[in-house]
This record gives C-alpha cells, sequence and structure tokens, in this order.
C-alpha cells in the first residue's frame, strides 16, 4: 500500500504547483500591452462580458479546492491507519451512520488522527461532502456562460469525481487489495490537480473562448 508518509509529500508538491501556477498566470495577465490606446479600449469593451466569471462559481471553485484538499489529506490518515480494514460496508458503520467509540480517546483531539473508527467515519463524510459538492458546481456551472476551457475543467471535475467515489466504495467493500487502494490515492491527487486547474481557468479566463 502507498503509505502516508509517501502520500503527503505528493500532495505537497501538487499544492505548491497550485500556487506557482496562479502566479504565473497572474504576472502574465498583468503584462504591459504596446498595442494603442484606442485598440486596447474597444477589445476591452468587445471581451467584458466573458472576462467576468461569476463570483458566485469562483467562490465555489475555492471551495472546492478547499474540500478535494481536506479529503485527500483525511485519506492519507486512513492509509497510515490501515483503517479501511474495518467497517466494511458502505454506507453504514457497524449498522449505523455513526461508529461506535467515535469519541473514545482523549484528549478529545487526538481522536481526529489516532482513532481508526473515527478516522474513516472524517473521510467518509468530507468525500461524500465533496462529492455533492462537485455535482452541484457542475449543475450550476452549466447554466452559466463559461469559456471553453472552463467548461472543460468542470467536466472534467466531474467525471474524476464520479471514478474516485467508486473506487473509494470500491476499495472499502473489497477491504483494500492494494491495487485498487493504489489507484484510489492516485485518483486523489488527480482529482487535487483538477481542482487546481479549475481554480486557475475562473480566476483568469480567456477571453478569446
Amino acid at each position: 500500500m502507498i503509505y502516508f508518509g509517501r502520500f503527503i509529500p505528493a500532495l505537497l508538491a501538487v499544492l505548491t504547483f497550485a500556487i506557482a501556477a496562479c502566479g504565473g498566470a497572474a504576472t502574465e495577465v498583468t503584462a504591459p500591452t504596446t498595442a494603442p490606446v484606442a485598440a486596447a479600449t474597444a477589445t476591452q469593451v468587445s471581451v467584458a462580458p466573458s472576462a467576468t466569471p461569476d463570483i458566485g462559481l469562483k467562490r465555489g471553485v475555492w471551495g472546492l479546492l478547499t474540500l478535494i484538499t481536506l479529503t485527500a489529506l483525511s485519506g492519507a490518515f486512513v492509509a497510515g491507519l490501515d483503517a479501511g480494514h474495518i467497517y466494511n460496508t458502505f454506507p453504514l458503520m457497524g449498522g449505523g451512520f455513526i461508529p461506535e467509540g467515535i469519541m473514545a480517546l482523549s484528549p478529545f483531539y487526538l481522536n481526529f488522527f489516532e482513532n481508526i473508527p473515527t478516522v474513516q467515519f472524517d473521510h467518509r463524510v468530507l468525500a461524500v461532502t465533496t462529492f455533492v459538492a462537485v455535482m452541484v458546481f457542475w449543475w450550476r456551472a452549466g447554466t452559466k456562460q463559461l469559456t471553453t476551457a472552463q467548461g472543460l475543467a468542470t467536466k472534467v471535475l466531474a467525471s474524476v469525481a464520479v471514478v474516485q467515489v467508486g473506487l473509494g466504495i470500491s476499495t472499502l467493500l473489497l477491504v483494500v487489495p492494494v491495487p485498487l487502494a493504489a489507484l484510489h490515492q492516485t485518483g486523489a491527487l488527480v482529482l487535487l490537480c483538477i481542482a487546481v486547474w479549475l481554480a486557475h481557468e475562473f480566476r483568469f479566463p480567456d477571453p478569446k473562448h
């Protein structure tokens, strides 16, 4: 299995790439132009409607990026504690939605890092919440006028989210077969990369599309 210690560096690398990508895009957008003032003004007027994305969608993108990051981190704790080897049912855990002993450790904050039922429960809740949020975003984005890149990134994110949820549930029900678990963890990084791409597109839309 890909263990917790190997997963975190990869996750941090993706986040570093996100910061670098957005910073690079900012530099590109603010670069000075040598075009005549009149031409620049005309161009600005013609692209203004498509160059200003919906503010709600922009906020939603960063919310999705945050949820996907937290879900991936919680999955790292699941892998590190081998928490997927118990409660191999879905959606119930031991016959209920909330497992017994979820706050058995003291001090209480240790439960979120060392208590196996709590760690798996947290990952389930975050994963389902993230999936629902992605689907809602995809549906809402479909009602807005997006650039080509924004629309493509949104559709890819929704598609990969469906696959990732399927991999996660299958991994749990089959008691964590190594190849499936590796695919699920790889899927988490892929989903995070796509969310970074989506955030980039919604922050700096291409007026040519």
